[in-house]
């Protein structure tokens, strides 16, 4: 309920910006407003009740992207360098 009141008022906000700071017209502006208010609603769904229960499935669907990045020296080390004068 709490994603909902917070998307609900997201949304006004993002509709009163548009139409009287940035003067769009009231349909665009509610447009825009419901747009970012579905955006939101998704995002807060696809974070669910608990975000450490997302990072863990998302640790645990992709272990590769865990690694650190590749030392420079060794990256550099790897690239092949033109033989110059």
């Amino acid at each position: 309920m709490r994603s909902a009141a917070g998307a609900v008022l997201s949304g006004l906000f993002v509709l009163v910006l548009f139409t009287v700071w940035l003067r769009y017209p009231i349909q665009l502006s509610l447009a825009i407003g419901a747009v970012f208010v579905v955006l939101f609603l998704l995002v807060a769904a696809s974070i669910g009740t608990n975000p450490d229960e997302a990072d863990a499935a998302w640790r645990a669907a992709a272990p590769d992207l865990l690694g650190r990045p590749p030392d420079t020296a060794e990256a550099s080390s790897d690239r092949h360098e033109p033989d110059g004068a």
